[in-house]
């Protein structure tokens, strides 16, 4: 299995998501900015600033947006293009304290919360429900896109 390794211009604050479409790794520094590596080019972008807060930086099914999940567990929307905080929008808010959060397949976005329940928000929808009651002493979450619960499913039966 070959490796690489590859400065990002400073410290990783939040999850690294990799997304497959864009082979590109997206994450919060250490400063507050929401970057993007592509692996392909090896290069490392500055999206946005303002995000000393963030627990994870995901990019929306969409192309065009992003989905940023800050510590307060309050939820944005933001444009990649323009992805400073002062330029976000209010999505939702779980309301306690989020520890991390990862995207499903479909573009879902699933958070674990410091009460150990995992909520689960739609982007273009804003709905937002829990998920798993209680996840015992969790500190990370990940995704495996092969499971079911990574379809799209009718939120009104969640």
């Amino acid at each position: 299995m070959a490796r690489w390794s590859f400065g990002v211009g400073g410290k990783i604050a939040t999850t690294i998501y990799f997304d497959e479409p864009t082979n590109a790794c997206w994450f919060g520094s250490d400063a507050g900015d929401l970057r993007v590596f592509t692996v392909l080019g090896q290069s490392t972008r500055i999206l946005g600033s303002g995000w000393n807060d963030a627990v994870s930086v995901l990019p929306c099914v969409d192309g065009l947006t992003l989905v940023v999940v800050v510590a307060s567990g309050d939820i944005f929307i933001v444009a990649r293009d323009r992805a400073d905080r002062a330029g976000a929008t209010p999505a939702a808010s779980i309301g306690i304290q989020v520890i991390a959060a990862d995207r499903l397949g479909n573009g879902d976005v699933v958070a674990l919360d410091v009460e150990g329940r995992v909520h689960r928000f739609v982007p273009p929808s804003g709905d937002l429900v829990v998920l798993v009651d209680n996840v015992a002493e969790a500190t990370h979450i990940a995704v495996d896109d092969a499971n079911p619960i990574s379809r799209p499913t009718d939120m009104s039966t969640a």
